[in-house]
């Protein structure tokens, strides 16, 4: 049976213009800039969105766009056994057609390896699909299959590891891909009419995502590839090395691809100082190399004869592109994995939890507008068309284009392979005027209660004797208005009506070894759990909220007091299992999931412990929540409100749950987690303020 993807159409976003194209990764350049016109500045989950889409399965790579449609890759299975590819219409996001293919070599999916990472190619009559299996497919753009490649077959099965996740790159009529893997790699070049090889020249073995840049170099074409932290310039019709600027020994130049603009290749690294930029034309020695600017995941974007980087935790370099000369450096307000965009005097920035920040370029960048969706999941890539935007996430594809207000879904015709469903994107509903700290209020659009906690001074943190060294170190701090804050964790059946409501899918179901915490979700009282923090987010959007800073929850967690809480207050990992158990046993350093395992610990329903001073429950243990907050060694100090930009790559979670000791369910506690990680024991509350 085809894969169904689910769309949502905005009655406000029917119509639009002529687009500009997108071909390939990074705009099938080697810089990411655009020529379309008239993209948005300002956006939200209840403005200026055309329409959502749904996308089956997980995939990483870049939609691409050619006469009026939008092509897109995912793959789906516990071993990415099943390829997807997608055309919609780009006005409307309706399913043209799609197709599903099987994997020559089924490698687990998981978190830390490639998933549909590789973006197509497409021209006027073709489109070209990579794979991280190793398979290549060629289409007409009607869907009709013209030929495939399994390159495990034709040059060595693929090594499994983290997976490559190059792009193909369409040039001078051949198709070019570098398969970057721990065993030896190469680069080939295939016959764009048939896929025959037209060379193909062995790499060091080293792993990563860098696509080939095509070039115009003394009267040829050439082909410029990430190798050993620097790159390598190729013939492309031969196939013969031109030259190489590379350094042995190199650490953290994988991911990046090279950036070609006014004769100068730009090489990124996530490491500081190995930044550096070529000239084409004089390759024997280095333009100049960065002392501090590096970029982690998205290339380097040249712009109006600026460089710019944004490395692992978010600030943003401006080089000079002539010399190198750091002219600013600021943070944005999360890391970025998709590559920036530059349009006009345009910037667009595109943070893992979906924040987008338009900025003025310049030697120092000037923000124009912040603007986050409530997305499922990380931002991998962004598109830019003509008066819009593609956002794209591991499950979702956003069209953002100037259409105003959005006042409801409007549920699409049924087209091959498209279910139909409505959602609601409606204003939510706003708390009452006139209230009291401790004052409840049931919100319509989740039926949940929310508590209204009040404003108050308090010392954060804890006394470094007492506590790990992540939480340890008081200091005063003070949440100066009051806000609403959910009674309980958000349990499975309020999670339920969102993702009715807005397509989000539930998450899949938490697991303790291989016994389900909640099979198939039936206990609709129980926790919503095992959803990344960017999911949440998208909850708390549509209730009209966010997630709490960390000052919001350890305050409310708190309650006035330091009191350390009982055994009868708190779901621990202690009393939330069949048996009691004890303080020693949970202190062993091995072995003890399998002893929660066989106690059976588990989540209980919301709402059943005792509320603390503030009328919340479940503040401490049964789950651990979600906060806005990126974990550093000591949590930031803020005055309510938005959380200050993040300090390092980690979302913090609070609160301890079923399975964490007693003495660790406190209100300092802190447990980090991976940019878009998902645990077991973690949940969420929201917070409207």
């Amino acid at each position: 049976m085809p894969t169904r993807i689910t769309a949502f159409l905005l009655a406000a976003g029917a119509t639009c213009a002529a687009e500009a194209e997108w071909t390939g990764f990074r705009g099938g350049t080697g810089n990411s800039t655009t020529s379309a016109a008239g993209l948005p500045v300002e956006w939200a989950h209840d403005r200026n969105i055309a329409w959502k889409v749904v996308v089956p399965g997980v995939g990483q790579s870049t939609p691409v766009v050619f006469g009026g449609r939008i092509f897109v890759t995912s793959v789906e299975g516990p071993k990415k056994e099943k390829l997807n590819l997608f055309a919609l219409d780009l006005a409307s996001g309706k399913v043209v057609w799609q197709r599903q293919m099987a994997s020559s070599r089924p490698h687990p999916m998981g978190d830390r390896v490639s998933r549909a990472a590789p973006t197509p190619a497409v021209e006027a009559d073709r489109l070209y699909a990579l794979f991280d299996s190793g398979d290549v497919f060629a289409f007409t753009l009607a869907g009709e299959r013209q030929w495939h490649v399994n390159l495990n077959e034709r040059f060595g099965v693929i090594q499994p590891g983290h997976d490559f996740g190059s792009s193909l790159r369409l040039a001078g009529g051949r198709l070019y891909a570098h398969i970057s893997q721990a065993t030896p790699s190469y680069l080939v070049s295939l016959r764009k009419t048939d896929g025959a090889t037209a060379w193909h020249n062995a790499m060091p073995r080293e792993g990563g995502y860098g696509t080939p840049v095509a070039a115009r170099l003394e009267g040829r074409d050439v082909l410029l590839a990430s190798s050993q932290g620097g790159v390598v310039a190729y013939d492309a019709e031969t196939g013969q090395e031109i030259w190489k600027q590379v350094r042995e020994g190199a650490r953290g130049g994988g991911i990046p691809s090279v950036t070609v603009a006014q004769g100068l290749a730009v090489v990124a690294s996530a490491a500081k100082g190995h930044s550096f930029a070529v000239r084409l034309a004089d390759p024997a020695r280095r333009a100049w190399t960065a002392d501090a600017a590096a970029t982690q995941y998205s290339s380097p974007l040249v712009h109006s004869g600026r460089v710019y980087m944004v490395n692992a935790v978010g600030v943003l370099f401006v080089l000079d592109l002539a010399t190198g000369k750091q002219l600013s450096a600021q943070r944005l307000p999360g890391p970025t994995w998709a590559s920036a965009i530059g349009a006009g005097d345009s910037l667009y920035f595109f943070t893992t939890d979906g924040a987008t920040v338009v900025m003025r370029a310049g030697d120092q960048p000037k923000k124009l507008s912040e603007n986050v969706l409530p997305v499922a999941g990380t931002v991998y890539a962004a598109t830019p068309v003509e008066k819009a935007l593609l956002i794209r996430t591991g499950t979702e594809l956003w069209k953002v284009a100037d259409v105003g207000a959005v006042v409801s879904f409007a549920t699409p015709e049924t087209a091959p392979g498209l279910t139909r469903t409505g959602g609601d994107t409606t204003p939510a509903p706003r708390p009452p005027a006139g209230v009291q700290p401790g004052d409840r209020w049931t919100n319509q659009r989740d039926r949940q209660v929310y508590v209204l906690v009040p404003a108050g001074r308090f010392t954060m943190g804890c006394a470094k004797e007492q506590c790990q060294p992540d939480e340890a170190g008081q200091r005063e701090a003070a949440v100066e208005r009051p806000f609403w804050l959910g009674r309980t964790e958000v349990p499975v059946a309020a999670y339920r009506t969102f993702a009715a409501q807005t397509g989000a899918r539930l998450p899949e179901e938490p697991m303790l070894l291989d016994r389900s915490l909640n099979p198939r979700w039936r206990n609709a009282r129980l926790p919503i759990l095992n959803m990344t923090a960017p999911q949440a987010e998208g909850y708390c959007a549509w209730v009209g909220g966010r997630l709490p800073t960390e000052l919001e929850w350890e305050f409310a967690a708190r309650a006035n007091t330091d009191a350390a809480p009982s055994a009868s207050q708190v779901w621990s990992a202690e009393n939330a299992g069949a048996q009691p158990l004890s303080g020693p046993v949970l202190q062993m350093r091995r072995g003890i999931e399998e002893k929660l395992y066989e106690n059976g610990n588990t989540p209980h329903e919301v709402g059943t412990r005792e509320e603390n001073a503030f009328g919340l429950a479940d503040m401490l243990g049964n789950a651990g929540e979600w906060t806005s907050g990126m974990f550093e060694d000591h949590p930031p100090v803020i005055r309510g409100g938005p959380p200050t930009p993040p300090g390092t790559p980690f979302r913090v979670s609070r609160g301890g749950s079923f399975t964490t000791p007693l003495a660790r369910t406190r209100p300092t506690s802190r447990q980090r987690h991976t940019l878009d990680g998902r645990m077991e024991s973690v949940g969420f509350r929201c917070v409207i303020p």
